[in-house]
């Protein structure tokens, strides 16, 4: 009995996609102690050691980013026409707030998150487990 149970876990690692023991990317923040001069080596005319470097034009949205923000953005429209504003008033809004990158990054990055997982039933564990079961039969009869 022992045994099946151990084919069982053995089966459902094996099934598993690894997500539970991959780890997380390493966050892109930066600290503020990067980008400061110590006093030592400061100069007067320069509070900003950015400045002299070449200002790089922002980059162009890619046409799958391009999708990505067209689907965030009708989302966002919908949910406001859903609350009963008009449609005029929400692409306004929906505009600005998309525009304003300080306030919409941590959204728009969570919703790339969500669309990248795709559509997600709730069903894949009961797959995984029962897969895991027929898997875990045979093994058992085997010993």
């Amino acid at each position: 009995m022992k045994s099946f149970f151990i084919n069982l876990v053995v089966a459902a690692c094996a099934l598993h996609e690894g997500a539970a023991f991959s780890t997380p990317p390493p966050s892109r923040t930066s600290s503020l102690a990067e980008h400061q001069t110590p006093l030592h080596s400061a100069t007067v005319g320069s509070s900003n050691p950015r400045t002299d470097a070449a200002v790089k034009p922002p980059r162009a949205p890619t046409v799958h980013e391009q999708r990505e923000m067209d689907t965030i953005r009708k989302e966002l429209i919908e949910k406001y026409i859903t609350l009963g504003h008009p449609e005029e008033y929400a692409g306004r809004e929906v505009s600005y707030f998309l525009e304003d990158s300080e306030r919409s990054a941590q959204y728009v990055e969570m919703r790339r998150i969500a669309m990248a997982r795709g559509n997600d039933l709730g069903i894949e564990n009961i797959v995984q487990f029962a897969g895991a079961f027929v898997v875990g039969i045979p093994l058992f009869l085997l010993n």
